[in-house]
């Protein structure tokens, strides 16, 4: 090459186009959406979201659902909701969690297993998995719910929303919402309704959720979920049947019962995953000794049951698993 060649190919201005270039990466799922890109979390467990710039993003976090009690038990509270927008976070790796649904226990009165109890009276159910985006966001799984008759109060703690309590229980105690946050962001968890008290004190109460209170004792139905008031989340979640999409999370679980008939009833669990019975409502068991999950990636409780007596197949409802979101401009 000549110097007259070099000089020329040194003075000449290059515009350089990338193309194909992505802001972050990680997640189950990506998904473009309105001028926005997803990144959704939704395996139990740990992922990395990956942002190479500094970005301004709206996120949610989702705790696991509580499973529900088994013995007339009362509904799984709810996952937590943390969310947060116009967040900006700079270029690093951003560890996102998201927590497991509490597993249920099985069986009666006389013979089954809840908490490592084999008879009446049984322990709380299992609680849901706590859920997060870094160090930034905290959403605590729902808590666990109480079977029959028992006469000690739940204690309060760090859960998402409460578990509801055992037929012939009269009072529960509330917990803290269970989400912690350094961002600014919203925290989102209610308490539940003790057990069922007379005419109906067969019914378990319902679990909380997100958006109200497990309902009236009386009933055992879920507290329901909530709705981003303008519908940044609707392609997840559910609606107001249970039905999967609608931007619904966390609903509480319904309580059981088998005397009363929470089929015929129709004890649903809270829009947001919460599982329940009969069929107003999806996400429903048409067996009052079959407990229905809350539903996956949505933090819903799971349903109680009523007494199976020595059965010991028959199950109350799983917790659903949580989830995680975040978006940002494209």
């Amino acid at each position: 090459i000549t110097d007259g060649i070099a000089e020329a190919a040194t003075s000449q201005a290059f515009n350089i186009v990338v193309t194909g270039y992505i802001a972050a990466t990680g997640g189950d799922s990506i998904s473009i959406v309105d001028g926005y890109r997803y990144h959704v979390f939704t395996s139990t467990g740990n992922g990395t979201f990956t942002t190479n710039e500094t970005i301004s993003c709206d996120i949610i976090v989702v705790g696991g659902g509580a499973s529900g009690g088994i013995d007339h038990g009362g509904g799984g509270g709810a996952g937590g909701i943390a969310y947060v927008n116009g967040l900006s976070i700079s270029a690093a790796a951003y560890t996102a969690t998201v927590g497991a649904g509490g597993v249920a226990g099985y069986g009666g009165h006389s013979a089954g297993s809840q908490a490592g109890d084999t008879t009446r009276m049984f322990g709380r159910s299992d609680d849901g998995d706590q859920s997060s985006f870094g160090s930034l966001l905290y959403a605590y799984g729902g808590q666990g719910a109480q079977g029959c008759c028992s006469g000690v109060d739940v204690p309060g703690g760090n859960f998402g929303s409460g578990g509801g309590g055992g037929a012939y229980v009269d009072s529960v105690s509330s917990v803290n919402k269970g989400n912690v946050t350094n961002t600014g962001g919203t925290l989102l968890g209610n308490i539940t309704t003790a057990g069922g008290t007379p005419p109906n004190n067969n019914y378990g109460g319902g679990g909380g959720g997100a958006g109200g209170n497990g309902a009236s004792p009386q009933y055992g139905k879920g507290g329901e979920g909530w709705r981003a008031s303008d519908g940044k989340w609707d392609t997840w979640g559910t609606d107001t049947n249970n039905d999967a999409g609608g931007g619904y999370f966390a609903g509480g679980g319904a309580g059981g019962t088998h005397a009363s008939n929470a089929v015929d009833n129709d004890i649903w669990g809270g829009y947001g995953g919460g599982g329940g019975f009969g069929d107003a409502r999806g996400n429903s068991s048409t067996s009052v000794l079959v407990g229905q999950n809350g539903m996956a990636n949505t933090g819903g409780g799971g349903s109680g049951i009523g007494n199976a007596g020595p059965d010991t197949s028959k199950y109350a409802g799983d917790g659903g698993s949580g989830i995680v979101i975040v978006r940002y401009a494209i």
